[in-house]
């Protein structure tokens, strides 16, 4: 053109520089440029914003923004065009910055702008920042954008927030293959692989062709699944599509295979290649070597990737390093910078080839010194001076692996349960957000399960004056319903706390994920939005969408769990009020009250009558385990204190005004029951749909499996205490009222314990079903410690109280000594008592249930002996538990092993 003397316009200057930015030449785009100031259009916007653009795209950044600013005039591309280059480069700043100046300028900023700020957000985990802009995409209607819909689902699946990504992509009708392709990224990063599948077939289904991107996120998913078979199949299928695999396929089969430890098949993989192999494909075999120790592949893989860099620069081999670099930079291929933190009072950040501090200069040099000069010289003189010879590349692979494998321990280390009564355990007392989470969890828990004893300690204290034989009877008939109760109790709420907290959990996150991600029912502008934005173009509530919310949040929530447990703890309560019934006189025969005792009568009569309240009872408790998942337990300790009130002040009434003796104390803790059950049943259904849709929804299956294994545990234990329930009746009255004391008080302080296990397993519940499992380790590592200082002060105070206290509960100097010969050894043990339902709680949060149950009955079977040999209930109970804890700290060793591994690999 420019031969025949035909005079470039402003429409031809733009085509000639968007080629050049489509080819990377610069230089040539430099040339274009000048023609452009000789013949005058260089103050032309047209022509302007495609040469910004041109610089841009070329990474020429100082070039493109004094193009821009001495521009007149700018329209909408040369401000994308350069918030885009900035947004590549990494000037995540510069790029905000500008953004900030366009809404300033009251521009009409399109989808690119908007998906090039909502990367830079991305890139560096601007969450708040990010849903703001994504604000103004909803003002601006340009979410149903598939441009800007694939940068949300990159810039949500990059913080971490999966479920805002699928709600994005939900919401767009006509979505592209870039949307398609970034919603498959997310997955594959996050481990859904079920999901990736899923959005492959749906994919297929509304007529979307996939391209070489598509299989490489299908590849990858199936790589960190170790699904093999299909990861060769969806490998296989691109042939089916048009679609030559290319070198990051390869790669990402041959880790695949690595992974899986069948190298061989790997190799064989490499050496048919089509293509000549690149640094990735040997490195993901290396790493595959690595990963199943196998130095011979190691050392011949390290051979085909010693000259591509880091590999050659750690052998020292800085020469062959230099010449493979400059032969990639010679063959157009780039590098991706490498970057390192330092944190120390701050965070500091160190990148190759850019000092802007005398800080990074002196932090480079002194790197470098001891990178260059110092380990070097160790080297040779520790070779010379024991006479080793240097090592060869096959050993150095091998040292390599030892060094990863020595690391990896020591990395490790600080979180093996024996260290994590040591970790940060200055904190322990920290007003956090754990901590405040942990005491509003506990200290009601604690209370209303402490309730429960005090009132029966009060209803000891009444029946005491009665008489000797009148306290034994009514301790007899107590232990049979603890222990009967017991055995569905434990199992029933501890299950229900666990399902309920996990599905409340993920209940919360998707709403959370609604309210925030979405944006859609309003936001509130807060400072750092403010910086950001103009005020004219700051965000308004309307009322409707305020409405909307407010009627979506009032809603209540349907929870499976919740409703399967009411219906097991009704026909559990009573099918146990049957039983103890019609079986009083023989169960209280087994526990040595016979036909000839003076104990039967009261005994029996006690007991049919506190049966009548088991289906309250066991219905209460399956409503706590509900509000223990919803981590409400307030509501519970309100109910059991009114319904314990009732039992206090109806006592003596029944007992000494209507003169029924335990009977009145029967109907009196029956009644409390029944009040207990309603006030919570109230509570509950202002928070929780209790009607499941059909009879399907309810999860019988789910609780009777785990319910099942938690019941063997149950029964062991419970026969433990029941034998020794036994051997102190068998020796009498003054025994067995002894005994009744003894373990009211001991189990008024295991419950105080138990608070502290109700918390670990809620947060500990919530925390696993939103895999956040560092605050999993947090919590469970507070907890521990929480439950060291629990029992320590309680071990103090009951040292102290029962000085004094123990003429509360009788007169009688006989069982006051056996009291006093008992009560020192339950006090010595309260600190591995504590521990003991702490652990508990923790493998119950971790939804562990067959540990529990194995654990437990590998010790009753190996100390059955032990317990027919002692007499007194303490020594039995402490002994059961002073074995336990050390199994649980063996166990939990080897869990945060596992745990530590797992969270890497999300």
């Amino acid at each position: 053109m420019l031969l025949h003397d035909i005079r470039p316009d402003d429409h031809i200057f733009p085509s000639a520089t968007k080629a050049c930015a489509f080819w990377g030449r610069c230089d040539v785009g430099k040339s274009v440029h000048g023609f452009v100031i000789k013949t005058g259009y260089n103050f032309n916007v047209f022509v302007g914003s495609s040469t910004v653009d041109m610089y841009a795209k070329c990474g020429e950044l100082s070039d493109a923004r004094k193009v821009f600013d001495e521009m007149p005039e700018r329209n909408v591309v040369s401000w994308s065009g350069m918030i885009y280059g900035y947004a590549q480069v990494g000037e995540d700043e510069e790029a905000l910055r500008l953004f900030k100046e366009a809404l300033l300028e009251d521009l009409d900023v399109n989808d690119f702008i908007y998906s090039s700020v909502i990367r830079v957000c991305g890139d560096s985990t601007l969450l708040e920042l990010g849903r703001q802009i994504q604000g103004l995409c909803l003002k601006t209607s340009y979410d149903s954008s598939s441009f800007v819909g694939s940068s949300l689902i990159s810039f949500y699946s990059r913080c971490g927030v999966v479920e805002a990504a699928f709600k994005v992509f939900d919401e767009v009708s006509i979505k592209n293959l870039g949307m398609w392709n970034a919603m498959l990224i997310a997955c594959a990063q996050h481990a859904h692989t079920e999901k990736v599948f899923y959005l492959f077939d749906k994919m297929k289904n509304v007529g979307m062709k996939p391209n070489f991107i598509t299989f490489l996120c299908l590849l990858y998913a199936c790589s960190h699944a170790g699904l093999i078979e299909k990861g060769q199949r969806y490998f296989e299928r691109m042939k089916e599509y048009g679609i030559e695999p290319g070198a990051q396929h390869y790669a990402t089969l041959v880790d695949l295979l690595g992974r899986a430890g069948k190298l061989q098949e790997a190799l064989a993989i490499i050496k048919g290649m089509p293509i000549d192999p690149t640094e990735s494909v040997w490195g993901a075999f290396l790493t595959g070597c690595r990963l199943h120790g196998n130095t011979e592949l190691a050392a011949f893989a390290a051979d085909r990737i010693f000259e591509l860099g880091p590999v050659s620069s750690a052998a020292q081999r800085y020469g062959d390093a230099a010449k493979a670099r400059k032969m990639l930079r010679d063959r157009g291929v780039k590098k991706e910078t490498g970057l390192s933190w330092i944190e120390e009072a701050s965070l500091h950040t160190n990148w190759k080839k850019e000092m802007r501090t005398t800080r990074h200069e002196a932090v480079s040099l002194s790197l470098l010194f001891f990178e260059v000069f110092l380990v070097p010289m160790f080297e040779f003189s520790l070779l010379r001076r024991c006479n080793i010879r240097f090592p060869s590349r096959r050993e150095r692979a091998i040292l390599l692996m030892a060094t990863d494998a020595v690391l990896n321990l020591w990395k490790n280390l600080a979180s093996m349960p024996l260290l994590m009564f040591f970790r940060d355990t200055r904190y322990v007392f920290r007003k956090d957000e754990l901590g405040i989470e942990i005491a509003q969890i506990a200290i009601p828990a604690a209370l209303a399960l402490a309730a429960d004893p005090v009132a029966s300690l009060i209803d000891t204290a009444f029946i005491g004056h009665l008489g000797p034989v009148e306290l034994a009877a009514v301790g007899v008939s107590i232990a049979v319903f603890n222990q009967v109760s017991k055995i569905a109790i434990f199992p029933l709420v501890s299950v229900t706390t666990s399902f309920v907290a996990e599905e409340n959990a993920t209940g919360k996150l998707s709403t959370h994920v609604q309210e925030n991600a979405s944006l859609e029912y309003g936001f509130t502008v807060n400072k750092e939005m403010e910086e950001l934005l103009p005020k004219g173009a700051s965000t308004n509530k309307t009322s409707s969408v305020s409405s909307t919310f407010t009627k979506r949040h009032d809603e209540r929530r349907h929870i499976p769990s919740a409703s399967s447990a009411l219906v097991v703890g009704c026909v559990l309560g009573i099918i146990q009020a049957l039983l103890l019934i019609f079986s009083a006189k023989t169960i209280l025969s087994y526990m040595g009250v016979y036909s000839d005792s003076p104990m039967l009568i009261p005994a029996q009569q006690y007991l049919v009558l506190r049966s009548l309240g088991a289906p309250a009872v066991l219905l209460s408790l399956a409503m706590q385990g509900v509000f223990r998942g919803i981590k409400d337990t307030k509501t519970p300790l309100y109910a059991t204190v009114v319904g314990d009130t009732v039992n206090i002040v109806l006592d003596p009434i029944f007992i000494f005004l209507f003169r029924l003796d335990v009977s009145g104390a029967a109907i009196a803790h029956v009644i409390s029951q029944y009040l207990i059950s309603l006030i919570l049943l109230w509570k509950l259904i202002e928070h929780v749909d209790l009607l499941p849709p059909s009879i399907k929804d309810l999860q019988f299956s789910q609780f009777l499996k785990n319910g099942f294994l938690l019941l063997m545990r149950v029964i062991a234990s419970t026969f433990c205490v029941t034998l020794a329930a036994s051997l102190a009746a068998r020796h009498g009255s003054t025994s067995m009222a002894a005994f009744q004391v003894c373990l009211q008080i001991g189990m008024s302080t295991s419950l105080l314990a138990d608070g502290l296990a109700v918390a670990g397993q809620a947060i500990l519940a919530s925390a696993f079903a939103n895999n956040d499992y560092d605050k999993a380790k947090a919590t469970a590592s507070r907890v521990l410690q929480l439950g060291l200082v629990l029992g320590l002060l309680l071990s103090v105070i009951l040292l102290v109280g029962l000085q004094f206290a123990s003429r509360l509960f009788t007169e009688d100097i006989s069982v006051l000594h056996l009291i006093t010969v008992g009560m020192p050894f339950v006090t010595a043990t309260q600190p591995i008592n504590v521990l003991a339902f702490v652990f508990d709680g923790i493998n119950y949060g971790a939804s562990d249930f067959a540990y529990s149950a194995y654990s437990m009955a590998l010790l009753l079977i190996h100390h059955d002996n032990d317990f027919h040999v002692h007499m007194d209930y303490p020594a039995n109970l402490q002994a059961k538990v002073s074995y336990l804890a050390p199994s649980e700290i063996l166990k939990w060793e080897s869990y945060y092993q596992a745990l530590d591994l797992r969270i890497p690999a999300l």
